[in-house]
């Protein structure tokens, strides 16, 4: 006998994968679900730009700010300063299209911490 639970209206759904008494197969119940699961995800991605790419963070077109600090950073050897370097770039590409001010402050805060980390002596730097 399948497990079931009651919803709202006295509605009753099986848990995925589990055996129906109705000719349901546990594949295909899975299948059907991963199928749902993709693609309700898909469209959340799709319809949301807010994840994948930001107003605040695009630049006509494709450039991204993402796109800037992959390139800029990559390569960078130093995890510290690659971090903040990277927020740096964030936040100056940001102002004026999201928090102000106080993109600048952080952008200038983040700055900060780069340069106390290279003459601390952390890191050789040309």
């Amino acid at each position: 006998m399948a497990h079931t639970w009651k919803e709202g209206f006295g509605k009753e759904y099986h848990y995925p994968g589990e055996e129906r008494d109705d000719g349901w197969t546990k594949e295909r119940q899975l299948e059907l679900f991963d199928k749902v699961a993709k693609e309700a995800t898909a469209k959340e991605l799709t319809k949301s730009s807010s994840v994948s790419a930001p107003p605040h963070y695009r630049f006509g077109g494709n450039l991204q700010t993402i796109d800037l600090i992959h390139e800029v950073l990559s390569k960078q050897q130093d995890g510290f300063l690659a971090y903040c370097l990277g927020n740096v770039f964030k936040y100056l590409t940001r102002f004026g299209r999201k928090d102000g001010l106080n993109d600048l402050k952080k952008a200038l805060q983040y700055l900060t911490w780069c340069i106390e980390h290279i003459e601390k002596g952390s890191i050789s730097h040309a």
